[in-house]
């Protein structure tokens, strides 16, 4: 439970950055806008393309754990049925 929170929770502040940075680059493209010259964009020095690369492995490293942890949590319960020890241990804490 705890990596599946651990990457949920990175995932969703990685989204939330990304956020703040779109709103920013709008916020500098507006800026732009109104110079004599054309300047860069903010982020990926004006490529959208390369903007988007650039946070693909900060976004999907998170999805892929957030999978992996989800499958593991189906297969300890479905394949090797030890339901009971999961919710034991995360309802009323682990007493050896």
């Amino acid at each position: 439970m705890v990596g599946l929170l651990t990457s949920a929770l990175a995932f969703f502040s990685i989204w939330a950055a990304g956020k703040a940075i779109r709103a920013g680059n709008k916020n500098w493209e507006r800026f732009t806008d109104k110079q004599p010259e054309r300047l860069p964009g903010l982020i990926g020095g004006g490529n959208l393309k390369i903007a988007r690369l650039g946070i693909l492995l900060s976004v999907w490293v998170p999805l892929f754990f957030i999978c992996l942890w989800l499958l593991a949590m189906y297969v300890m319960i479905h394949v090797f049925h030890l339901n009971h020890l999961i919710f034991s241990l995360s309802v009323s804490g682990y007493t050896p």
